[in-house]
């Protein structure tokens, strides 16, 4: 039994490390790199976001990829080549002098952090563990966030000081360091190959049917249509984080000022998924989504409307809990909404197609600061995406039960 406990905890913390990287890592601190590239290359900001895009879509095709590595069981020799590919690429950014060669390297970044991401971590937690995972899914997921807030004034003092190029070769050590555990801890994607069995989580018999999972048939369409679309603008939400550090920009403020909003945000991601987690185990998906998607749209009126300093670190906390909708509310509602056959199938699917939307909406949201000097039309699309995402998630569970 203590072995078995032992072998949980070390599964844990490689999820942990996976999950630091391919959203903490590949996502939450890109946006601190934009400014410093765009002025030594010479182009702008809707230029170098470019490369995030290119790692975001191939961060999406790396979900299908892991998804399919997950049946082979080849759990370590994944993590390792997504360890070559991920380091490796982001240790070569620092010797590009143009955006082409950036553009390569971020296709090979995203492909590695996102075969080892995401979807793969997903697969492991319902192949160990069955009953309320909202907390536990929270738990793990919510790690990207706390390596983003870690990360982001390491990141943002060694670039001030040493420049980007530094930046990125610290990056790298750090995407290292986050992979070991994988590496080195007996963990794997299923329990049956380390001789054990799922465990039930809840705690008391009544807790434990909380969560029914849905009976087995096809896959409904109409059912996937909604929730992709809420997946597609929950993970684009969670792209105005990295331009943070430019919105504190455009309002007048220093870098140091978007650097703490980018932290305020990570800080949000952590705690709001812990805290999302809890409360959707308690009271329910559908009113955990409401509950969040206000608090998002608030934050956006307030990032809008407010421009002093203490409210921005307070706009950049609320519009953070996005990062709650998008990973562990995909999850978490794709897992609600279809059986563990249609799971297997339509959450890798999910999983790529927003991760896609999400690359898009990056440029999208550094072309048209280009383009109107401001942030302004970013954020009431923003607002906008919020009260679609609360809709679809509403109109997800009439259907179910129709």
């Amino acid at each position: 039994m203590k072995q078995f406990k032992t072998r949980h905890i070390l599964l844990i913390i490689a999820l942990c490390g996976l999950m630091s990287n391919c959203l903490g890592v590949l996502y939450n601190v890109a946006g601190l790199y934009f400014n410093s590239i765009a002025a030594d290359f010479g182009v702008g900001r809707g230029d170098v976001s470019v490369a995030h895009t290119i790692a975001s879509l191939g961060c999406a095709v790396g979900g299908i990829l892991g998804a399919r590595a997950a049946k082979s069981g080849r759990f370590k020799r994944i993590v390792l080549i997504c360890t070559c590919l991920f380091a490796g690429g982001t240790a070569l950014l620092s010797m590009t002098h143009s955006l082409l060669p950036m553009y390569v390297l971020s296709a090979i970044r995203g492909i590695g952090a996102g075969t080892a991401g995401t979807v793969l971590v997903a697969i492991t937690i319902n192949n160990w563990f069955t009953g309320s995972v909202g907390l536990l899914t929270s738990l793990i997921f919510c790690s990207a966030g706390i390596s983003g807030a870690i990360l982001s004034p390491i990141l943002s003092s060694v670039i001030e000081r040493a420049g980007w190029r530094t930046g990125y070769l610290v990056m790298a050590a750090f995407i290292v360091l986050f992979y070991l555990p994988a590496l080195l801890f007996p963990v794997g994607v299923r329990p049956e190959d380390a001789g054990f069995e799922p465990t039930m989580l809840g705690g008391s018999e009544k807790k434990k049917q909380v969560f029914v999972q849905p009976a087995d048939g096809p896959l409904d369409p109409i059912l996937f249509v909604l929730v992709l679309i809420y997946a597609c603008i929950a993970s684009c939400a969670t792209s105005y984080i990295p331009h943070f550090s430019g919105i504190a920009d455009s309002y007048g403020h220093t870098a140091a000022v978007g650097s703490a909003m980018v932290s305020s945000a990570m800080i949000s991601n952590t705690f709001g998924k812990l805290a999302y987690g809890a409360v959707t185990d308690r009271i329910g998906i559908r009113k955990g989504v409401w509950i969040w998607g206000t608090l998002v749209a608030a934050g956006t009126l307030m990032m809008m409307r407010v421009h002093g300093t203490a409210a921005l670190y307070v706009a950049a906390f609320l519009v953070g809990l996005c990062y709650s909708l998008s990973s562990v509310g995909t999850a978490l509602l794709s897992r609600d909404m279809f059986n563990k056959e249609n799971y297997a199938k339509a959450y890798p699917t999910i999983n790529m197609l927003n991760t896609a939307a999400n690359a898009a909406i990056t440029s999208i949201i550094g072309f048209m600061y280009d383009a109107s000097g401001n942030y302004n039309g970013a954020l009431m699309l923003l607002l906008g995406g919020m009260l679609v995402l609360m809709a679809c998630s509403t109109l997800a569970y009439a259907r179910q039960k129709a």
